[in-house]
């Protein structure tokens, strides 16, 4: 928890005025500047958790707990903020409790919710049930059982695009991509066998660093890739080291 204290210390430490220090201590929700209660409950409320209902979320909450965000139950048990991101826009509205996250959440959901807590019991949260696409190419193993272990991947088919990589020159595989006109998931959608092809042969080391970083609004996306179907990232980067010449290969998180 910041008290005052700590934010003019730290004002003061970087040089700054005590109403700038002020001001960022109060907009990121992860500093706190009052004691939390023993179930902190943080309700997403950016644009797409607001389109899916957390509003109605929000205010049921309110209600049933008769706090409004900032506050704190007097009992101590509950206190209640929104945030802006907790990177579930897909399965939005999404309910924080501490450190456990609850998606696809719902006024009905959440009063149960609430009596569990008060009743001492955190409850396991619910897998999602939302986690496709309208082509389903990317995301088409997610909602399949065992689809996160090696058994359930190899059984879909995995790990066939390696061995065939594997047979294949660097320059084939390179080839390929550029065919399949392959660009990649950032915002500017580059080119991924140019990107590769600028690599390609380099003498220096060649490292692959597979941005997971999953720190910006939409890339849920990519969560469930990593949570669900994780060797398709690890299958992904394999073929993509034997495309680049590299040796080492890091999934950054």
């Amino acid at each position: 928890m910041l008290t005052r204290r700590d934010v003019r210390a730290v004002a003061r430490i970087l040089g700054l005025s005590p109403a700038a220090a002020w001001g960022a201590a109060t907009f990121y929700s992860m500093h706190r500047l009052r004691p939390p209660g023993t179930y902190h409950l943080q309700v997403d409320t950016n644009v797409p958790a607001l389109l899916a209902g957390a509003g109605a979320l929000l205010a049921s909450l309110e209600e049933r707990l008769g706090i409004a965000p900032g506050e704190t139950t007097p009992n101590s048990l509950f206190s209640l903020c929104r945030v802006e991101d907790l990177g579930a826009a897909g399965t939005s509205p999404a309910l924080m409790v501490n450190e456990t996250l609850y998606e696809e959440m719902s006024p009905e959901k959440a009063d149960s919710l609430i009596e569990s807590l008060t009743a001492g019991i955190l409850p396991s949260p619910e897998r999602p049930s939302r986690c496709a696409t309208a082509c389903s190419m990317l995301l088409r193993n997610c909602s399949r059982p065992g689809s996160e272990t090696l058994p359930g991947y190899r059984a879909g088919g995995g790990y066939r695009a390696l061995e065939t990589a594997v047979g294949m020159s660097p320059a084939e595989i390179i080839s390929l991509v550029e065919r399949a006109g392959l660009r990649g998931r950032g915002g500017a959608g580059y080119p991924t066998a140019r990107k590769w092809r600028l690599l390609a042969g380099d003498k220096r080391p060649v490292y692959l660093i597979c941005n997971a970083d999953e720190g910006e609004p939409g890339t849920f996306k990519d969560r469930y890739i990593l949570e669900r179907d994780p060797h398709l990232l690890v299958e992904g980067m394999a073929v993509a080291a034997r495309a680049v010449g590299a040796h080492r290969a890091f999934a950054y998180v």
